[in-house]
C-alpha cells in the first residue's frame, strides 16, 4: 500500500466496502482526535459482519514504557480496557482482547523481567488471591491485541 492518509483513503470508498481492517503499530502514532475520526469512519467502511484489528502497545504493562515512549513519533497510549472502551463507544463490540510479545521482548533483560511480571499473577492465584483483572491475557503483555466486530442496529 502506498504512503497515504488512512482516514482519506477510507472516506474514499464506499460504505460496507471492508470485511477486514487492519491497524497494526498505527494508533499510538495518531492524535486522540483523528483515533476517533479513523474509528467512526472505519465502522461505516465494515461489512455489517467485518472485523477490526487493532494491535498497540500496552500501558498497563510497566515494561511497555520503553516500547510506548522511546519512540519520539508515539502521541498516545492504550490500556486494554481503555481501548475497548474507547472502541465500544464508537459502536464496536469486543470478540478478543489478548496480549502479544514482540520480538525485542526476548533475548534481553526485559525477557527476564517480563517472566518476572508475568508470574506474579500465578503467584497470587496459587496463594488464593482472587484478582480477576490478573487473569486477563492482555494484562501484562507488552502489547496487546484487539478484535472487535461493528454493533449492528436494525
Amino acid at each position: 500500500m502506498s504512503n497515504e492518509d488512512g482516514l482519506s483513503h477510507l472516506e474514499d470508498c464506499e460504505d460496507g466496502a471492508y470485511d477486514f481492517i487492519l491497524m497494526h503499530a498505527v494508533i499510538e502514532h495518531l492524535e486522540k482526535e483523528y483515533v476517533e475520526q479513523l474509528l467512526n469512519t472505519a465502522r461505516r467502511k465494515l461489512t455489517d459482519d467485518g472485523v477490526i484489528s487493532i494491535l498497540t502497545g500496552n500501558l498497563a504493562n510497566p515494561l511497555s514504557n520503553s516500547i510506548m515512549f522511546g519512540d519520539f513519533d508515539h502521541k498516545f497510549g492504550y490500556t486494554p480496557a481503555g481501548l475497548s472502551t474507547l472502541l465500544e463507544n464508537h459502536d464496536y463490540e469486543i470478540a478478543a482482547v489478548s496480549g502479544f510479545e514482540h520480538a525485542k521482548y526476548s533475548g534481553t533483560v526485559r525477557y527476564f523481567a517480563g517472566q518476572a511480571m508475568e508470574a506474579v499473577p500465578r503467584l497470587i492465584l496459587r496463594l488464593g488471591y482472587v484478582m480477576l483483572r490478573l487473569r486477563r491475557p492482555a494484562t501484562l503483555a507488552p502489547l496487546m491485541f484487539v478484535v472487535a466486530t461493528p454493533v449492528v442496529t436494525e
